[in-house]
């Protein structure tokens, strides 16, 4: 049974990587955007808002705390895991109530092949690049610092937070965010696409106006790796 406001609680085996009209250079031109790594020099589809004194202040400040939160955590519990974890069984994560926690699923689990987040945020998606023209990017950029800011410190997303931080057609969307920590993680992205999930279990490509949960689902992995690894 599905419950009404999760955004998905499906799994299928493994597949066709599906397209979504976004090409791959544009979702990773697009993690690297929102993760601060992309250099005004690149040659990139988002160039023009690389090369704003609002990017570059962004890329230095989410830099800053990220460089922090990294020293941290990513030793501590590179080491917890390797003390107290015993090798799982299975290479499939369910994350029940994750909002867009994808980060603590991959470096607690790097094995796994699939990583299935239930959450009660609204899912997002990745904006093209004429959506990007209708948004205030600077004002975006702030809200992704505002969202991450007691992240980093605490290395979990506040539940009540989240109601007023994570937004469905926002750089702070559960997508948006799953790519930012994709991109500072050192993840390549192979596809991206959103879906419905029908009242029979059906995943519906089409977004309507039924009321049924909505999904997303990425394909990722490492440079130079050629198995690849799904998060819905």
């Amino acid at each position: 049974m599905f419950r009404k406001g999760i955004f998905l609680l499906i799994i299928m085996q493994m597949g066709t990587v599906i397209a979504t009209g976004q090409s791959k250079k544009y979702l990773n031109d697009m993690a690297a955007f929102l993760g601060g790594v992309q250099k005004a020099q690149d040659v990139s589809d988002l160039s023009e808002y690389l090369k704003t004194s609002e990017y570059a202040s962004y890329q230095k400040n989410i830099s800053q705390a990220w460089e922090q939160y990294a020293s941290k955590n990513l030793g501590a519990i590179h080491e917890w895991r390797k003390t107290h974890l015993s090798p799982a069984a299975s290479k499939h994560l369910v994350y029940a109530y994750s909002g867009p926690d994808l980060i603590n699923a991959l470096l607690f689990f790097p094995q796994m092949k699939e990583y299935t987040l239930a959450a009660l945020e609204k899912p997002g998606s990745i904006d093209s690049l004429e959506e990007m023209k209708k948004k205030d990017v600077a004002g975006e950029l702030k809200e992704i610092q505002k969202t991450l800011k007691t992240f980093f410190k605490v290395n979990y997303f506040r539940t009540n937070e989240m109601k007023e931080d994570i937004r469905q057609n926002s750089f702070t969307s559960v997508s948006n965010l799953m790519f930012f920590f994709l991109a500072r993680l050192g993840y390549e992205i192979e596809s991206f696409r959103t879906f419905e999930i029908s009242k029979n279990g059906e995943l519906l490509d089409k977004i309507n106006a039924k009321g049924y949960n909505h999904g997303f689902e990425i394909f990722f992995k490492k440079p130079g790796e050629k198995e690849l690894k799904r998060v819905r």
